[in-house]
């Protein structure tokens, strides 16, 4: 994986690794990336890193690639139509989850992200899963910045948690790569760790916009202890921990009845913003 690139870029989520579609989708510049391992540009937000570092990297990766437009990592020049870069997401919407992700903030009555974020949850497999925490970290990003409610991202919190530790099964048809520096079982292994440690790295997000007083604001390093718990990248014992230890944190930070009731809470919210609209 080429951190620098778009293929590790939150803004695509068809891709990561070596899980995805052979070409992404950028939700930013809403074009077609042919070849995203080569490409970046300065809106460029890492999906390996956790929120805190992800800023301060994306600070310097704008001082290098200071033209806000898809450029190659090696040239830093424009990436052109078609052969690097297209136009024409039409393609893509013979897929379930790129015609999700080509939609980005087009679906429901009002076009929100929230109801994209429901469709990808709503849809099987990794490859959707991918999508939705991609694209869930860059719109709980998007509503801290715009001043928004803490709990914007509590839908996308809840659907990671619910499924924290699970298997994401992935398959042979999930692989972008299918040749690798390394066997496919270990290519299977290290797709599967880097989809769980993006759960974390959701949960974190959303812990980090919660208020201090708030519980959850207490699992805002999740991802680095499981990382520290587990240090080699083995998601069987990734997983184990997530069941046992990594659950007990988050069942005391959210039991099920507090999220009932915030539940409640934000639907009776939502229900009068439409009244109002």
């Amino acid at each position: 994986m080429i951190l620098l690139s778009c293929s590790n870029c939150s803004y695509n989520g068809l891709q990561y690794g070596s899980i995805g579609l052979s070409v992404g989708y950028c939700v930013q510049h809403l074009v077609v990336l042919r070849c995203a391992d080569e490409t970046t540009c300065p809106r460029h937000l890492r999906k390996d890193l956790d929120a805190e570092s992800r800023e301060q990297e994306q600070v310097q990766h704008r001082k290098n690639f200071t033209h806000d437009v898809v450029q190659f990592i090696a040239s830093e020049q424009p990436a052109e139509a078609p052969d690097a870069i297209d136009h024409d997401p039409s393609p893509l919407e013979e897929d379930l989850v790129g015609e999700a992700v080509t939609n980005w903030g087009f679906l429901g009555t009002n076009g929100t992200k929230i109801a994209s974020l429901a469709q990808l949850h709503s849809i099987p497999g990794v490859r959707a899963e991918l999508a939705m925490l991609s694209l869930g970290r860059a719109y709980v990003r998007t509503c801290l910045r715009n001043k928004g409610p803490w709990t914007s991202g509590f839908h996308i919190f809840w659907w990671t948690r619910r499924r924290l530790w699970e298997d994401p099964r992935i398959q042979v048809t999930d692989l972008r790569y299918q040749r690798s520096a390394v066997s496919m079982r270990r290519q299977f292994e290290l797709a599967t760790w880097s989809i769980l440690m993006l759960r974390l790295q959701l949960i974190s997000d959303v812990a980090r916009v919660a208020p201090e007083t708030d519980d959850l604001s207490a699992l805002s390093d999740v991802q680095e202890r499981a990382a520290e718990a587990v240090q080699t990248p083995d998601p069987a014992s990734l997983a184990a921990w997530l069941q046992s230890e990594g659950n007990a944190l988050l069942a005391k930070a959210m039991p099920y009845e507090r999220y009932r009731a915030m539940r409640a809470s934000l639907h009776k919210e939502e229900a009068e913003d439409a009244d109002d609209g």
